[in-house]
């Protein structure tokens, strides 16, 4: 999405190019599906061992997340009529142009309409950066502290998901060029979580199952 906006943005003219567009703003909406869908399968397990209250605050996080997603591509989206109004605009100036009593043009041009879209589908990603990376450090600190996770791993999340929130806040505050880079490690680790548990077959047993099921046994 960022290379055909930043191919077409000169001109604000898609053209064909305008399905492409569509495509990737079809991928990015199933991206915030799969969000959703993510904390709802974590539901059970959060409210297991963490309780109702982190299980539901997860959620509401990845909804958060889900909803900014949506609305940045939708302004994304907002680039492919603005550029249908390019013959429109170009003949109305052309016609104010040729009157004698035109003075400046002042007025909302179609660029700056494009350029707010493009701000707001910034500021959009930057925010849900931001919550998901506050929202999530709870729940990496359950998985340190249960054990439902090695040590390392669960502290690799928390060290992640604390570099994707400040990289958030350093490009909210201008500070261009960091949120890359401090995502890097977060989005590793979400990598390699699903990656081991995958081979694993799920979460370990942790402390307190661990402890119900020894209780069990000496019954």
């Amino acid at each position: 999405m960022v290379a055909l906006r930043s191919k077409h943005l000169s001109t604000l003219s898609f053209g064909h190019a305008a399905h492409e567009v569509v495509s990737a703003a079809l991928l990015l909406l199933s991206n915030s599906v799969g969000v959703v869908a993510l904390g709802a399968l974590l539901f059970p397990l959060l409210w297991h061992h963490g309780g109702p209250g982190l299980a539901a605050g997860y959620l509401a996080t990845r909804v958060a997340e889900a909803l900014l997603l949506a609305a940045g591509t939708i302004c994304q989206l907002l680039l492919i009529p603005l550029s249908a109004l390019g013959d429109s605009e170009s003949a109305s100036s052309r016609a104010a142009a040729a009157s004698p009593s035109a003075g400046g043009s002042g007025g909302i041009t179609r660029a700056d309409l494009a350029s707010l879209a493009i701000r707001a589908n910034f500021y959009s990603f930057q925010i849900a950066m931001l919550v998901l990376g506050l929202g999530s450090l709870p729940v990496c600190l359950l998985l340190l502290r249960r054990q439902l996770l090695p040590a390392w791993m669960a502290a690799w999340g928390v060290l992640g998901y604390s570099l994707l929130a400040a990289g958030s806040v350093a490009e909210l505050y201008g500070v261009e060029g960091t949120g890359v880079p401090l995502a890097i490690p977060g989005g590793m680790w979400e990598m390699a979580l699903g990656l081991g548990l995958l081979v694993r077959g799920g979460f370990l047993t942790g402390r307190a199952e661990a402890g119900a099921s020894g209780a069990k046994k000496q019954a």
